[in-house]
């Protein structure tokens, strides 16, 4: 079994890692701190392979986004001349 790679303290994407959760099967598992403030348990390997970068809201962000035509629905310039 290789040597347990401590990952407190360190930053992956917006996840910062707060300290070790303990084990899912044979795996590792951190628990983070997400920018937003969520917190999220991981394993190593989905943080040390790039596989993870946040709790969950970057995707719902980017999703938000990608539905966005332009960004002006509810603004009153949008409004204005529709009927």
């Amino acid at each position: 079994m290789p040597p347990l790679i401590d990952l407190t303290g360190q930053r992956f994407g917006r996840l910062a890692v707060l300290k070790r959760d303990g084990t899912r099967g044979k795996r590792t598992t951190w628990l983070c701190q997400c920018d937003c403030g969520n917190t999220h348990v991981t394993t190593t390997s989905y943080l040390r392979s790039d596989t993870i970068h946040s709790c969950g809201c970057l995707v719902k962000e980017k999703r938000e986004i990608a539905m966005r035509k332009h960004g002006q629905h509810g603004t009153r310039l949008y409004h204005i001349g529709i009927t």
